[in-house]
């Protein structure tokens, strides 16, 4: 099985004969190497800024992340739909208009009202970074924008380079600022840029179209696209919206109840253990998709089957991962990070379980797309959304600390995942039944 499913991503990948996989392959490229270039930084900047600084950065992010959809209304993804060029603009501008409005409203908050803004929401340490976050959401935005805008061009390796760009001056601004003093300045100011660089590159290509379709543009024309794709704000948005804060709501809880020093720990682990399932689930997840959508035209058992076989598979692949960071966490985050990440060691120990039934069950939900039922996605995030509150305000009422809370937290989101895995096995066999 293992055999059959690399050579299934090789091919996915580096298939020469196959266009589309020759321009995932060029994008991949690009993310890997930028991820690459992220991880071999990450242990001269645990010896250069303190936890407290990673711990600032986590929540800096954690707001960037669950505001930045609202900008758009998610409906950047429209602009690769259309087959008139012309309306792919249209609906461009009108996104980028949202966009800007958007900021306005930020900088208003969160520059002239940011001490009562963070007080309410318990994020007083954020006061004085309101203006960042309102360009960080920004930049981030236009990024998404103009990402789309390449890729219904084709210019994958356009993308694939502002990728490149984004890793290269990210990082540099991290350790260059850092080396100077400009903490956590440049923490925030090189996560800006890992977020929205190789802006230029395509800007400069979107200003071709902009000088040919601009005169074109009209309120009625944006009025009427926003119609035609309003099921983008009115569906897909609130749904990713909660998938996404319940993805960021860990460095906000911890920063609430432990403060920066634990955040900076907890932080520094997530975002390590977070890299197998966003760079191999990924992988992963395309070819189970892929084959699953074959396999479901056929009837029969066919999906039921390979689920099973690619459930063994991860969990085989996996839980080695788990063993080690369980077993020698603390060594390991101390050798590669520096003394001062021992707790960062001892907490991967405890969250690598939750991230261990996460790479099993993330690529296994391409499925519900397979059958149909994507609205059970959106059940399944509001769950986990409403448990984790529940673990936050019980963690709060009793007083547990730190490392209670991240055994609650991890077990939960494990059997939280199993239960997905379940969910889609009796889904795929309810199927096979039906068609038998």
């Amino acid at each position: 099985m293992a055999n059959s499913i690399f050579k299934k991503v090789k091919s996915l990948y580096l298939d020469k004969k196959n266009t589309s996989a020759k321009n995932i392959g060029i994008l991949m490229s690009g993310e890997i190497i930028a991820r690459g270039l992220g991880i071999i930084s990450i242990p001269f900047l645990t010896r250069i800024y303190s936890p407290e600084d990673f711990g600032l950065l986590a929540i800096f992010n954690s707001v960037v992340i669950i505001l930045a959809p609202i900008g758009t209304l998610k409906m950047s993804q429209a602009i690769v739909l259309p087959e008139k060029e012309s309306r792919a603009f249209d609906i461009t501008i009108l996104i980028s208009i949202l966009s800007v409005l958007f900021l306005v409203i930020n900088i208003i908050l969160l520059f002239f009202f940011s001490e009562y803004v963070f007080y309410f929401f318990s994020l007083e340490n954020l006061n004085g970074w309101g203006w960042l976050i309102a360009f960080s959401i920004f930049f981030a935005n236009l990024y998404e924008i103009l990402s789309n805008w390449s890729l219904r061009n084709e210019k994958y390796l356009l993308l694939s380079k502002s990728k490149l760009i984004q890793a290269i001056s990210g990082e540099s601004i991290k350790l260059g600022f850092g080396l100077l003093g400009f903490k956590p300045l440049g923490l925030i100011l090189g996560q800006i840029f890992n977020r929205s660089g190789g802006l230029i590159g395509m800007f400069s290509f979107f200003l071709v179209s902009f000088r040919r379709y601009f005169y074109s543009v009209s309120v009625r024309k944006f009025y009427l696209l926003f119609l035609k794709y309003l099921d983008f704000p009115k569906y897909k948005l609130p749904s990713y919206f909660i998938f996404t804060l319940s993805s960021q709501l860990l460095p906000l809880i911890v920063n609430h109840l432990y403060g920066e020093f634990y955040n900076g720990q907890v932080s520094l682990t997530m975002s390590l253990l977070a890299l197998p399932v966003s760079l191999i689930g990924q992988s992963i997840s395309q070819v189970y998709f892929k084959e699953i959508s074959k396999k479901y035209s056929l009837g029969g058992d066919h999906v039921f089957t390979y689920t099973k076989r690619m459930v063994i598979f991860l969990f085989g692949f996996s839980i080695p991962v788990f063993l080690i960071l369980f077993l020698f966490g603390e060594l390991l985050f101390s050798i590669f990070f520096g003394s001062d990440w021992v707790l960062a060691g001892e907490f991967s120990g405890i969250l690598s379980l939750f991230v261990l039934t996460q790479l099993v069950a993330a690529p296994l939900m391409t499925a519900y797309i397979v059958f149909n039922q994507q609205k059970k996605t959106l059940g399944i995030h509001i769950f986990r959304l409403a448990s984790i509150i529940v673990i936050f305000l019980f963690s709060k009422t009793f007083s547990l600390s730190i490392k209670q809370f991240l055994y609650i937290y991890s077990i939960f989101l494990s059997i939280h995942y199993l239960v997905v895995v379940f969910k889609v096995f009796k889904l795929t066999k309810i199927k096979r039944d039906e068609n038998t």
